[in-house]
């Protein structure tokens, strides 16, 4: 009995200590959007209308209209630049601090658009903006700095998304055609962790096959920004690069960055919000987001992702509680506090390292780059090579893909990586099922683990036969008893104590 007994309850121990930890869940609510508290779709592109019609000379909005490269898939992105001292003509100052602002990422997350028309409605003038903020400890840096800043800003990113959740799909997170277009960026594109779910990041056949990230990639490239925020809700949180990595970038520029986070967290996040890396912070790595890729290859100074509210205890199926507030106070409060968030960082940013040196560097922006554009057509192309003949066999046709915005007297054109015109590459990405791609980084883990379980093996081999020639019958009966006692109590509490997969944030 005791030879039994006492593996049992070892195997009782080790399957506690194995077990998952504990996921809260509330029961579901199956809360739905008071839509007299949120503003539609529809709505919200009206009121964005009417301020920008209320102020021509600060205020200027365009909407792109773009469509996949096979032409399959269109979406629609409105753009609002405000520019509190006057719109500029010709070029903008190379000493005004540039910011972009994107809302509306992920179609549940409606939250977001709401605090984008309040950042708007206190964009409108200084008195609304003096109203908002004038209890703040930075509210004349606020102010002196509106007048030296540019804005540019996407209430909503993600329309298709969007109108899948007013249908009554309240857990959508992707695009129209069911891609996370936060995972369609460039950078380690394509990765996956163990624990990676298609249903909420799915990133779709290659890098910038969704319409909303490559207009969004070609209207950063154009604005050339100093900061860029990614504003989601699932948690609270105040995230800067990486996501793809468990740490932050090296360097006095990154340390600047966190302090400053800490900051607006004690201001804004009543220090609740989780700093630092989104890898590290949000419990699993993130690949082919916008914020790395921004960070890395456009080198955009201040980079960030804010989460603005979350419910983490709400039960799997719940997600409009889960990501929006239901209450009328809860909103309210969440506004006030978070739309003030994004006029506290200005005063911040004119100080941030990266961008002192950026602006010392810059090159004049032309506004034809972006605002003095009217309405446009954002389409993928194709340019082509001849093709070669070389005797019997015919060679080359290299591809090569450029974004062309219509509607311009003279279309600009930003080259994008030219594999994105590659049939071969195109086919290549389309027959490989996503599971299939595995990430580098876990492959590299994996053999170093299998190199140093081999080592061992040849210094410690004679060690164990001899152990494993010493078990007899009852011996192994007990090791069989206790592996199967382990595996079923760490079941039976895994299945109590994990209320299932994790919905995504960022």
């Amino acid at each position: 009995p005791l030879r039994i007994g006492i593996p049992l309850l070892l195997g009782l121990l080790l399957a506690v200590a194995r077990a998952p930890p504990s996921v809260a869940s509330d029961p579901n609510t199956f809360a739905k959007p008071n839509w007299d508290m949120y503003n539609s779709y529809d709505n919200t592109m009206q009121r964005v209308a009417d301020m920008v019609a209320r102020n021509p000379k600060t205020m200027r909005m365009r909407t792109v209209t773009a469509s996949s490269i096979e032409g399959s898939y269109k979406a629609r992105m409105p753009l609002v630049v405000v520019e509190p001292g006057g719109l500029s003509s010709g070029t903008v100052p190379a000493d005004k601090l540039r910011v972009f602002y994107n809302f509306g990422e992920h179609g549940r997350e409606i939250i977001t658009t709401e605090l984008a028309l309040r950042v708007l409605e206190m964009l409108e003038s200084v008195e609304t903006l003096t109203t908002r903020i004038k209890f703040h400890e930075k509210f004349h840096e606020i102010i002196a700095q509106y007048y030296k800043t540019v804005f540019y800003i996407v209430p909503v990113e993600n329309e298709g998304g969007r109108h899948k959740v007013e249908a009554g799909e309240l857990c959508e997170r992707k695009n129209g055609r069911g891609v996370d277009t936060n995972r369609n960026w460039e950078l380690d594109w394509g990765v996956k962790e163990r624990d990676y779910d298609p249903s909420e990041e799915y990133p779709g056949n290659f890098p910038y096959s969704e319409p909303e990230a490559f207009v969004l990639h070609a209207e950063l490239a154009a604005f050339k920004p100093h900061v860029w925020v990614n504003v989601h809700s699932g948690m609270e949180a105040l995230f800067m690069p990486y996501d793809h990595k468990r740490e932050i970038p090296s360097g006095s520029d990154a340390s600047q960055l966190y302090h400053m986070l800490e900051m607006l967290n004690r201001w804004h996040c009543k220090s609740k919000c989780a700093v630092g890396s989104g890898g590290k912070e949000v419990g699993y790595r993130a690949h082919g987001t916008a914020t790395d890729t921004i960070y890395t290859q456009l080198g955009v100074p201040m980079v960030m992702t804010w989460e603005v509210y979350g419910v983490t205890s709400a039960h799997y199926d719940d997600c409009f509680r889960m990501f929006n507030p239901t209450d009328r106070h809860t909103f309210d409060e969440l506004l006030d506090r978070w739309g003030q968030a994004f006029f506290a960082v200005l005063p911040l940013a004119s100080s941030h390292n990266g961008v002192q040196s950026q602006m010392q560097r810059d090159r004049v922006v032309p506004t034809s780059a972006f605002y003095e554009r009217s309405d446009a057509v954002l389409q993928v192309t194709r340019t082509v090579e001849p093709k070669v003949q070389t005797g019997s066999s015919t060679e080359g046709g290299n591809h090569q893909a450029v974004y062309r915005l219509r509607g311009d007297p003279t279309p600009s054109y930003t080259k994008l990586p030219s594999y994105l015109g590659s049939h071969n590459f195109h086919q290549t990405f389309r027959n490989m099922p996503p599971t299939r791609i595995q990430p580098k980084r876990q492959e590299k883990e994996e053999e170093d683990i299998a190199h140093r379980d081999d080592a061992l093996g040849r210094r410690g081999g004679g060690a164990r036969m001899r152990v494993a020639h010493a078990f007899d019958h009852l011996q192994l009966q007990t090791v069989a008893v206790w592996a199967m006692g382990t595996f079923a109590i760490g079941t039976m509490l895994t299945s109590r104590r994990s209320s299932g997969p994790k919905r995504r944030v960022g």
